[in-house]
């Protein structure tokens, strides 16, 4: 039994019949893959029994520097009863600690704990690595291009 329904099931086989579809998913694939292998090094390192929701949690306050809840619940499109239990975890692992805000007191911000910064530094040093080996496949100008096309397919995905 199939989860997609007919009209689903239709459109999803005229995308499979689509050559530069095709393409791009292998080559989304290969991509996805390659960077995997290379976050699963650094995430054994940095990050010992976290779940990459966990990670993904970390790497998010860590951009953010400070965020609330709601903030975080959005990002990874989840209820924030959900996300309270994942927070509380990471909250006892020392990877993130929860702080009243001085001008309301009703707010709760997130922030890096002291095992969070090491976690989002190895693991954002980790994507510069990824970044890198990316880059060191292309010429000047085909760097510029993967990084232009890039930001402007993120910008406009739905």
């Amino acid at each position: 039994m199939s989860l997609l329904d007919n009209e689903m099931t239709v459109a999803l086989d005229e995308l499979k019949a689509n050559t530069k579809v095709c393409r791009l998913k292998t080559a989304f694939d290969q991509v996805h893959l390659r960077m995997l292998q290379l976050s699963s090094k650094c995430s054994v390192v940095s990050s010992g029994d976290l779940t990459k929701k966990e990670l993904l949690i970390v790497d998010y306050v860590g951009n953010k520097k400070m965020c609330i809840m709601r903030d975080i619940a959005e990002f990874l499109n989840a209820p924030v009863s959900t996300l309270t239990s994942i927070i509380d975890k990471l909250v006892r692992k020392k990877q993130l600690y929860r702080e009243r805000s001085d001008e309301d007191r009703r707010i709760v911000n997130v922030l890096l704990g002291s095992e969070g910064e090491n976690t989002y530094e190895v693991f954002d040093g980790s994507k510069y690595f990824m970044s890198s080996s990316m880059l060191d496949a292309l010429d000047e100008d085909e760097q510029d291009e993967l990084i232009r096309l890039l930001s402007k397919v993120s910008k406009n995905a739905k």
